[in-house]
């Protein structure tokens, strides 16, 4: 009742006073006790708090609450974790004021979610809400280091509160938060450490909820079960072995006289300062020492699956997927169930960061960064299950690679086993073609392909560049892509870049690219279905076709629509305003845009989207086609059509029988310029514009080069020709003045001639370089 309320709250306040302690952690707080612990002079002359009277929305109708040493902590920032309506969890980040003055404490305040009943545990409810606190320190932690003032900070993380854990299912000690033991196959110890026994100066052991000697914790425990056993519900974590601190002493409080003012008691401990362990780095997440609080202590899900993305659809005429099952793309499982994230864009990104140490990991342990999925004839296997079977490419006896990138994966996220324990023989990496009814229709199937004189008779190999993150769009429960990580190791180079740093930049940035394409695409084949306006294709152009994307690129494209009775009633703005709203479906926080480009009687419509922070932007352009497959409109339809024809235009224009070599010599020279371009700041501004004009550009002065024996390809080594090339290159544009490419009719030069043409590299208009002061063009 209410008097009686106030008569404990009274004896709380009195047990902090008595206390002093440096943090209190208190859970369970009303706006009324905070408005009478707000009245203690001690409080009042001692302590800053969470929330306060008429700041209580943090605690309202209840909630946790902080109070730090005025004089011995300042508070850098205050978090809440939402669970639905109820605001279980704080987390604060406080910076010690005296003494050792660079630690930054990130404290977690929890009250994790009680079993409403005996017979039913809520077990992963509390492991959700406790991984979403561990989740914002980590993000604390990763802000502070990042920032000027506090990188050089030591941190140290606390997490203390009411974890409501069942002590004989060994929830807490399972070896993914604390303890140690076996998840899945494998042995696991958690990053966390309870130092109450080790330092403990209380008898018994430490139970803070016993109904046997606390009459408020037996009332409490009638109102849900019978059992008389005591708990440790309440306890104080810190990290396991490098914590920058040490307890020295703890005990119970509110355990003392006639009667508890709580059903709880509470947890009292006493630290010191290590100077030995002062600033190690980030704490809570090193990929150096394989430590990654959030994903290793991750609930796991079907909802979300991580699989390794092939570059190819078939093998000989066979598709590498399965066009009715959950993830109709080239892939192989890695993870499923992978960890669960949600939509929230902060888990996601604490899920991508610990893939991407992962195969940081992988690929310094491999010592190579590129790799590909080996195929040979008689990987083609049939998997039986209970009520069907699968047509599959076995391809674990001969990329023993993905073996290793999965147990580096599995280090990180120990609790996503379900993949390796669904088969006897665990993880079995494969490529699924097909599902059929019976094991008998498989093999049938499987003989067939093995007869077909299209099947390889030799060992074929499809590059694998990216790994991507999926989840389940709940609606048609198929798989969706929320992130791409390329299987590369990202270069870190210091100005003025090399060819080769320009290359492995290249091909990194093309890697992150991978799921953003095939979501579009899937999504444009959805698009057109439900239009009925055709089968639709998704056609890159501009440097993604020509194998040139930089850190500074986007990713153009053209969906091709093929004719039916319905498509010469759909618009491109009509089918774009479709396009958005499934994307936006499956992509709550994606970006999106809808614009109209170019002037005149056929404006092009332009669809720009952003899918996820780690993918770059794509411009999509439609092109519907009439039934014999020419554009359906001559001008707009037209230049669609034209885009897709430029990128293959500038390749054909080497010819010969090192073709294939001049091609890739252009494709370095253009890098290169590219990338010179944008940091002198000309890329994308005056006459050459983006990507498309330098293209041109690069393509027409090489390819002059090389026809007129100036640069050769025959007795050199490609990345000698590709640096004389880019040398070739500067040369001559530094000469260009009056110059025009390319055959026009008479009054287009002139008029060429009075813009200027090449004025942004002509040495006459004082441009941003000339003779003698050329880039230095540097080669590993």
């Amino acid at each position: 009742n209410k008097s009686d309320d106030e008569v404990r709250w009274q004896r709380i306040v009195k047990e902090l006073e008595q206390c002093r302690a440096t943090i209190v952690a208190l859970q369970e707080v009303t706006p009324k006790f905070v408005h009478l612990l707000s009245q203690s002079k001690m409080v009042q002359q001692h302590y800053a708090m969470s929330a306060a009277p008429g700041f209580e929305t943090t605690i309202s109708p209840c909630g946790n609450l902080v109070l730090w040493s005025k004089t011995e902590m300042a508070s850098l920032s205050t978090w809440i974790c939402q669970d639905g309506n109820k605001q279980r969890s704080n987390v604060a980040a406080l910076q010690r004021q005296s003494g050792a003055q660079d630690q930054i404490v990130l404290l977690a305040n929890l009250h994790l979610m009680a079993d409403p009943e005996w017979q039913r545990s809520v077990a992963q409810a509390r492991r959700r809400e406790l991984n979403s606190a561990i989740g914002q320190l980590q993000v604390l932690e990763s802000r502070l280091l990042n920032h000027k003032k506090t990188r050089a900070a030591t941190i140290v993380p606390l997490i203390v509160g009411d974890f409501n854990a069942s002590e004989q299912e060994k929830e807490l000690d399972d070896g993914c938060f604390a303890g140690e033991g076996i998840v899945g196959n494998r042995a696991c110890r958690g990053l966390f450490a309870d130092p109450w026994e080790l330092v403990s100066d209380s008898s018994g052991a430490g139970y803070t909820f016993n109904p046997q000697t606390n009459p408020r914790a037996a009332k409490t425990r009638s109102l849900r079960t019978n059992a008389m056993d005591p708990k440790r519900n309440d306890r104080i974590y810190i990290m396991r072995g490098d914590s920058p601190i040490a307890p020295t002493s703890s005990s119970l409080i509110g355990n003392h006289g006639p009667g508890s003012p709580s059903d709880h008691y509470g947890v009292s401990m006493t630290f010191r300062s290590l100077d030995e362990m002062r600033y190690s780095g980030p704490i809570l997440c090193n990929p150096t020492t394989r430590r990654n609080a959030w994903s290793t202590s991750v609930e796991s899900t079907t909802d979300t699956l991580l699989g390794v993305v092939l570059d190819s659809n078939e093998i000989g005429s066979v598709p590498l997927f399965d066009s009715k099952s959950s993830l109709p793309i080239p892939h192989i499982t890695l993870l499923h169930g992978f960890a669960e994230f949600g939509y929230s864009r902060q888990t996601t990104r604490l899920a991508i960061q610990a893939c991407k140490d992962a195969v940081e990991l992988f690929l310094k342990e491999q010592g190579k960064s590129s790799f590909d999925l080996t195929v040979d004839p008689s990987s083609l296997d049939v998997f039986s299950h209970q009520s069907s079977a699968t047509l599959m490419l076995n391809v674990g006896k001969r990329n023993g690679w993905l073996s290793h990138l999965y147990n580096c994966l599995m280090t990180s996220f120990p609790r996503c086993h379900q993949q390796e324990s669904r088969f006897d023989d665990g993880w079995t990496p494969h490529v699924t073609i097909e599902s059929c009814g019976t094991s008998n229709a498989a093999r049938v199937k499987l003989a067939e392909i093995k007869h077909s004189p299209e099947w390889i008779e030799e060992d074929c190999h499809i590059p694998i560049r990216a790994l991507a993150i999926f989840r389940r769009y709940k609606v048609d429960g198929k798989f969706h892509a929320v992130a791409s990580i390329p299987l590369l190791t990202k270069p870190v180079v210091d100005h003025p870049r090399s060819l080769s740093d320009c290359a492995e930049l290249s091909a990194y940035f093309e890697a992150t690219c991978a799921s953003l394409i095939s979501e579009v695409d899937r999504a444009c084949h959805y698009t057109a279905k439900k239009l009925m306006c055709g089968d639709a294709a998704l056609i890159t152009t501009g440097s993604h076709a020509l194998g040139v994307m930089m850190e500074f690129s986007d990713v153009d494209a053209v969906v091709r629509l093929q004719a039916t009775q319905n498509s010469s009633q759909v618009s491109d703005s009509q089918f774009f305003q479709e396009l958005a709203e499934r994307l936006r479906d499956i992509h709550p926080g994606s970006k999106i845009r809808v614009r109209t480009a170019g002037a005149g009687d056929s404006p092009l419509t332009v669809f720009t989207v952003k899918l996820f922070p780690s993918a770059p932007a794509m411009d999509v352009i439609a092109c519907f086609l009439d039934g014999s497959g020419a554009p359906a409109n001559q001008k707009s339809d037209n230049m669609a059509l034209k885009t897709i024809e430029d990128s293959a235009s500038l390749k054909d224009s080497f010819q010969g029988v090192y073709a294939e070599k001049m091609y890739s010599v252009f494709q370095g020279v253009l890098r290169f310029v590219k990338e010179w371009a944008w940091r002198q700041n000309i890329y994308g501004v005056g006459f050459l514009g983006g990507g498309g004009g330098w293209a041109v550009l690069v393509c027409h002065v090489l390819s002059e080069g090389f026809a007129a024996g100036e640069l050769d390809c025959n007795n050199c080594e490609e990345t000698d020709v590709t640096t004389l090339a880019t040398q070739y290159f500067f040369s001559k544009a530094a000469t260009f003045d009056s110059l025009v490419l390319g055959e026009t009719a008479e009054a287009e030069v002139e008029r060429a001639k009075a813009r200027r043409v090449m004025r942004v590299l002509a040495p006459v208009s004082r441009g941003f370089f000339m003779e003698g002061e050329l880039p230095v063009i540097a080669n590993d």
